[in-house]
């Protein structure tokens, strides 16, 4: 771009923001009123006819969505005699009381309340949020776009002839490995048919999809690792790659496949996500959002979901493949090329890497102790922006923006990532006074992101009243003084110390104290060992990344304090009683302590053993070696943890709960709904309206009937059958009666296949009952032995 058609364009855009800005101030200069109209008196007959200040006219004549914005004029129509008392409402202010003029018979022009400019401008803000964002938004763009276009020719040119290379580079290695890549293709193709006839793993059932279906989608999960292997020589990280892959497999196969196979999953108070992905569009769905914080990775898979499969039918099942994908990414990045400073050894890395990604005896790994629905992986998105705020100083311009952009998504996606905030600071200043743009421009994106979600966890704290009455399961305050809350973080964090490097000590008896002064004083070495190394210049790197990770790892268990529920707060008027009382929590709130703190004190333990035993002998990875494969051995034993669940193929063999959610899923169109979903092996799982809830449950013993203990309004019933129930025994029909007198006949909400869960009776509408018969195909009387769930709604069971 010449400086001279830059000039021409900086005064028209100086013009055009000039008449803008001039139209815009017309346009608020206009607006006489602001709020909510509120009417009052006994006549229900009024109309409000409200003018824009663009001088456009509107009749409001609904009385159950009361007229709120900014106007020029508002009129009111009415035939009563009676007079009708007319205010204005504006946020918290107290209402004004507004006069009216008759114009001409039963219509009056009420009066202007006098409005400031500065009020008239924050009436325009505050009604227009959305849109003066999106415009901002737009305006950034077209002025990035206007004033870059040299810069942009020049990105697009260099990454078309980028892909040309690539094009190139990627043909010449296909041209010298067909024979290879065959032989993937061949082998890739053979992986369905073994899962479908050995093991007996059939995805099409647990998808219900076609096998052909079945084979194209996971055929690609099976020729990338297997060509990958072929052609290992090409591959840049062949460890970070094996890494991802045997996570990923591992964790769908053999660790935890109830949680990431088919759609089974854990949903609970979890179900609005897919609830709001379905009735929202993408964009105003990826900012709404959780119980007191911004929840932006959730929403965007669930999202995503929503767009690959519209029907819904298979949401949770894509859910699980995306949360698990980046389950995998994120441990797979700690083998990065960048990070070879933190490592002996490239292999003790992945095999490090590998045990505390599938197994959990350190801290949380998905498993049936803690189901991984998208909505938590974000928590290890902790560990991700350490990776990357050590990494990202060797990235180009663009891996720079992108690992910002990731990064952003994950702090806007957890209040916990607040933690990180300190230490995104302390990498800003020191990369603003060594001039490390790169680290500059991802810490900028981070604390800018971090930002946005501290100033929403603040005015929602506030609009919570900050009460302690909230579960743990949503973002708040604890009851503990400041005082409480750090002793409780520091033996925390001690502690937690203690289960990584004295698994088999009970921590709750007599010598806990003894115990837990040995650790802090192992934990002060370890300190003084980085200090002293970043001091000499010598291993200083990893000692920063030891210290960054603890910093993190103790903010994260401080932040655990804060939001500690009163029934996990430890009794604090004994010091001894306080200590073993607190305990070591491996749950999701905690992903920041033990998974930060593993990678950043284990390494750094193990660095600093193998660079002083090498100098007594060559080989200390003899010793490092099996030092790591015992303290896994004796967290195994002790921790006493369930690794793997490969019992569930058999256990779900010929299940058909993927067919039955396909059915469930039309619900979601009705505006109140009930529907069970299974969570293997559980069956109470759900997805719900808000108004909707259990009101009574059963679990009758032979009965073709049960009754309730008083009539009550019930609008849906859940069967739970067994596995082996005959045809026979299974009801399609319900009859309810009140008061010994038939009431309702109400069918099955689907026809029952082989293998479903539920039997649904949907009532559409509250029906008053206090006894219910099942019949089954036949018009039979079904005797019954199995688990009932009756719904209703809640407002009118109290």
């Amino acid at each position: 771009m010449t400086n001279r058609f830059r000039k021409i364009l900086v005064i028209i855009s100086a013009v055009l923001i000039a008449v803008g800005l001039a139209f815009i101030c017309i346009y608020v200069n206009n607006i006489q009123f602001r709020g909510e109209i509120i009417l009052t008196g006994s006549c229900n007959d009024v109309q409000i006819v409200t003018v824009s200040p663009f001088n456009r006219s509107r009749t409001n004549i609904d009385d159950e969505n009361p007229v709120s914005g900014y106007f020029k004029e508002i009129y009111v129509v009415s035939d009563c005699e009676a007079q009708t008392l007319i205010s204005i409402h504006y946020k918290n202010q107290p209402d004004v009381k507004l006069s009216t003029t008759e114009i001409q018979p039963g219509k009056y022009k009420l009066q202007a309340p006098g409005l400031s400019f500065s009020q008239k401008i924050g009436a325009f803000v505050k009604y227009n949020q959305k849109s003066l964002i999106k415009v901002l938004i737009l305006f950034l763009i077209v002025s990035f776009f206007a004033f870059r276009i040299r810069r942009i020719s020049h990105f697009i040119k260099n990454g078309i002839n980028t892909l040309i290379d690539k094009f190139y580079y990627y043909k010449t290695i296909i041209s010298k490995n067909l024979r290879r890549i065959g032989f993937s293709i061949l082998i890739s193709a053979l992986v369905y048919p073994f899962l479908l006839f050995v093991p007996e793993i059939n995805l099409s059932v647990l998808y219900n999809i076609s096998h052909f279906g079945a084979f194209v989608i996971s055929y690609q999960f099976f020729f990338i690792p297997i060509c990958g292997l072929f052609l290992y020589k090409y591959l840049k990280n062949i460890w970070s790659f094996l890494a991802f892959w045997i996570i990923l497999f591992a964790m769908f196969f053999l660790i935890s496949p109830h949680v990431f196979a088919g759609n089974f999953g854990f949903y609970c108070f979890f179900h609005s996500f897919i609830t709001e992905a379905n009735q929202n569009n993408f964009f105003t769905n990826l900012i709404l959002p959780d119980i007191g914080y911004l929840a932006v990775l959730p929403r965007f898979i669930y999202g995503l979901s929503s767009i690959v499969n519209p029907s819904m039918t298979n949401v949770i099942a894509i859910t699980s493949i995306f949360t698990l994908i980046i389950y995998s990414w994120i441990f797979s990045r700690l083998l990065s090329v960048k990070l070879n400073f933190i490592w002996l050894d490239e292999r003790l890395a992945f095999v490090f890497t590998i045990i505390l990604a599938l197994f959990p005896v350190f801290s949380l790994v998905p498993g049936l102790g803690f189901p991984l629905p998208a909505t938590d992986v974000a928590y290890y998105g902790i560990l991700l922006i350490i990776v990357f705020l050590f990494s990202v100083d060797y990235f180009s311009k663009f891996n720079t923006y992108l690992a910002g952009l990731i990064s952003f998504v994950f702090v806007i996606s957890k209040a916990h990532m607040l933690v990180l905030i300190p230490v995104i600071i302390i990498a800003l200043v020191y990369a603003l006074y060594k001039k490390r743009k790169n680290i500059i421009i991802y810490s900028s994106i981070c604390l800018l992101g971090l930002v946005i979600q501290a100033v929403f966890c603040f005015y929602s704290l506030q609009n919570f009243g900050n009460t302690t009455e909230v579960a743990q399961a949503s973002f708040s305050v604890g009851e503990m003084g400041m005082l409480n809350q750090i002793a409780f973080s520091l033996v925390y964090f001690i502690k937690s110390y203690a289960y990584i490097f004295i698994t088999f000590v009970d921590l709750t008896e007599r010598f806990t104290l003894l115990w837990l002064i040995l650790i802090f004083l192992f934990i002060i070495f370890l300190f003084v060992l980085a200090v002293l190394n970043i001091r000499r210049g010598t291993n200083s790197r990893i000692s920063v990344w030891f210290l960054s990770c603890n910093f993190v790892a103790y903010l994260s268990a401080l932040f655990y304090a804060l939001t500690l529920s009163a029934a996990d707060t430890p009794d604090a008027d004994f010091f001894s009683c306080f200590i073993k009382q607190v305990d070591v929590n491996l749950i999701r709130y905690t992903i920041g302590v033990h998974t930060v703190l593993l990678f950043g004190t284990l390494p750094f333990v193990i660095y600093m053993l193998g660079k002083s035993l090498e100098v007594h002998q060559r080989k200390a990875k003899r010793v490092v070696y099996p030092l790591l494969i015992i303290m896994t051995f004796f967290a195994l034993f002790f921790n006493k943890a369930f690794v793997a669940f490969p019992e569930f193929w058999s256990l779900t063999k010929g299940d058909n709960w993927s067919r039955e959610w396909s059915k469930l899923i039309h619900q979601f169109d009705k505006d109140e709904f009930y529907i069970p979903i299974v969570f293997f092996p559980e069956y109470k799982q759900y997805v719900k309206t808000e108004n909707l809830d259990i009101i009574a449950e059963y679990l009758p013993y032979n009965e073709s009937s049960f009754g309730l203990n008083k009539a009550i309004p019930v609008r849906t019933i859940i069967v739970l059958l067994k596995a082996e129930s005959e045809t026979t025994e299974i009801p399609c029909k319900m009859q309810t009666y009140c008061c010994g007198h038939k009431e309702h006949e109400v069918n099955s909400l689907y026809k029952h296949e082989k293998n479903f869960r539920f039997v649904v009776f949907d009532c559409n509408e509250n029906i008053i009952t206090d006894s219910i018969v099942f019949f089954n195909i036949d018009n039979e009387l079904v005797l019954l032995d199995t688990y009932i769930r009756v719904i209703g709604e809640t407002t009118l069971n109290k």
